[in-house]
């Protein structure tokens, strides 16, 4: 059975909780499939490739846009090269503007001019970003919404029998535990009461479907929330104790083993030199 990895996501910025990169070029590429809670759009703009999602694969050529649903597992190859644009939103946001993506399917491939012009804007208005200028965040929060609304109205399908092969819901429940606890001492034994089954079921299962160890991605999801935090400008013990690290040495080498930098480094990058924390 093939094996997914799961992807925990820090949007930083509350007033935009959204990950956009411009740009992402892939050569020769094939990587491990994985999933995570949010949707993502994808929008091809040169070079060639292909997605996996789920038990199909779809075709990632110039003008192409791909919907990845929530909790569907995928991975973006390309024997050649491709160049996208890759937005993922927040469930959060989507539900509180009553777009209830968690519970909607949408079709995967778009070619659609309209949809096009909206994933543009959002991209347009990302580039234009400066968060000194009145209503910057509200800009990307219209335009955002403007391509969500689209796709719920235009774009949703049946949900294909099989189409969630990642959303074991024992995991689901367990990442639920996870996310709700992040702060306090987390335990197998814990997450296992709250899922309802024993842990040692429940332990087989997570390895099996995120290809990690529960201690694996408790540590993941933590550092990717403390990351957002120091980004944010939090000082590393801050935001180490914020989500669950009581030792910073411990910290500081779960991080490095995560992100392959120490915490310091994400400092010394956000502010131009200065070192913080350690």
């Amino acid at each position: 059975m093939e094996r997914y990895v799961y992807e925990a996501h820090s949007m930083g910025d509350p007033l935009l909780p959204f990950i956009f990169h411009r740009n992402t070029v892939l050569t020769r590429f094939h990587s491990p499939p994985n999933w995570h809670d949010n949707i993502e759009v994808l929008y091809c703009i040169g070079g060639e490739g292909y997605i996996r999602c789920g038990p199909e694969t779809f075709a990632f050529s110039h003008g192409d846009m791909f919907v990845v649903n929530a909790d569907m597992p995928h991975c973006i190859c390309s024997d050649h090269t491709v160049e996208y644009h890759c937005l993922i939103v927040d469930n959060a946001f989507c539900t509180s503007n009553g777009l209830p993506v968690g519970e909607l399917y949408f079709r995967s491939s778009i070619r659609d001019g309209r949809v096009t012009a909206l994933f543009e804007g959002v991209a347009d208005a990302f580039d234009r970003y400066d968060k000194t200028r009145l209503c910057a965040a509200a800009d990307i929060r219209y335009e955002v919404l403007g391509l969500l609304r689209e796709l719920c109205s235009s774009y949703t399908v049946p949900r294909p029998k099989g189409a969630d092969p990642a959303a074991n819901a024992h995991v689901k429940k367990a990442m639920e535990y996870i996310r709700k606890n992040i702060s306090r001492v987390i335990t197998l034994d814990d997450v296992a009461g709250y899922v309802g089954i024993s842990k040692y079921h429940l332990a087989r299962e997570f390895k099996a479907f995120t290809n990690q160890t529960m201690i694996q991605t408790v540590n993941l999801v933590r550092c990717t929330q403390a990351r957002g935090l120091i980004e944010r400008g939090v000082s590393i013990s801050v935001a180490a104790a914020a989500c669950g690290f009581e030792n910073l040495s411990y910290f500081s080498r779960t991080f490095k083993k995560v992100f392959g930098i120490l915490p310091s480094a994400v400092c010394k990058a956000d502010r131009g030199g200065e070192v913080r924390g350690f």
